[in-house]
Order: structure tokens, then sequence, then C-alpha cells
């Protein structure tokens, strides 16, 4: 096994330094064990899975612009979802590719609550302001976005949305 692993980063290393595409992404760094692990290490046209290394020391040679941990404004004030905002031709309307602008345009309501991973933001609307006015009848719309792009994408087996109620 460790023969294995050491041999893929010689590979990775010496893929690296003569030239070759490497990619990474949603890496977890761990300072006690000084540990970071890679989901996913490209090189060229290999992948190679779950790579972890050991960082005894190192410098920054360049950062990247940094990424934003809240979402994008939206530049037209919205008011809280009710029941009227949720329907089955609204909720047709919402594909990937779309920002978040546009799907709170085509609702007409502003998002009730953000759940962020490391590469995945859902937005949630629901009608919970309004529920006693509709007849205690729960709305519930939840648009999977990229957190790299800020765009709706179908980032769990290609479903982007999932909704209830209506």
């Amino acid at each position: 096994m460790f023969k294995a692993q050491s041999l893929k980063f010689k590979v990775l290393l010496c893929a690296a330094s003569i030239g070759f595409s490497l990619t990474a992404v949603a890496q977890v760094y761990n300072e006690a064990t000084r540990q970071l692990t890679l989901p996913n290490v490209q090189v060229g046209n290999v992948s190679y899975p779950n790579v972890v290394i050991r960082l005894d020391s190192f410098a920054v040679l360049a950062a990247g612009a940094p990424v934003a941990l809240l979402p994008p404004p939206i530049s037209i004030s919205f008011p809280e979802c009710s029941g009227s905002n949720f329907s089955l031709q609204k909720y047709n309307l919402i594909q990937p590719g779309q920002t978040l602008q546009a799907v709170t345009e085509n609702l007409g309501c502003k998002f009730t609550s953000i759940v962020r991973t490391s590469d995945t933001i859902v937005y949630s609307w629901n009608n919970t302001a309004t529920l006693q006015q509709d007849g205690l009848r729960l709305k519930i719309i939840d648009i999977y976005f990229d957190a790299g792009t800020n765009l709706v994408s179908g980032r769990f087996a290609n479903n982007f949305k999932t909704s209830a109620g209506f």
C-alpha cells in the first residue's frame, strides 16, 4: 500500500515538473498531521482519487482571487414569500445555468435560508412567514447552485431543484 501511494505521488510530482496540467479541487488540510487531502488530482487525462500528501513546509507561490463565502447580492429588493409565489409553472422555469437573481425574479420573493458545502450552495424559498394566511400549507423550493460559479447546477445526479407543498 505504501509503495503504491509513494509511486503515485512520485508520478504526480514528475508529471507536474515536466509541464502536465495538474488540477485539484475541494482540498482539506489537517494542521495536526500536516496532511493535505485532495479528493481528485488530474494529470493530463489520468485522474487520481483521494490523494493525501504531507506538507513539511510550503511557500505560497501564487493565489487566485478570493472566493465569496456569502451569496452574491441581489440587485432588487424582494418581499418574503407567500403561498402565491409557488406554482408548478414558476418551478418549471428554473433551469441549470440560471443566476440567483434570475431564480429570485422568477419566484418574486427572497430566499429564506442558505446551506453551503464545499462545492454546493442550496438556497431555499418557503412560505413560513405567511403560513397562517396560507392555511398552514407549507410550500418549499430548494435550488442547488455551484459554489464556484453561483449558477444553478445539477450537482446531485443531475437534480438541481426540489419542491414540496404545491
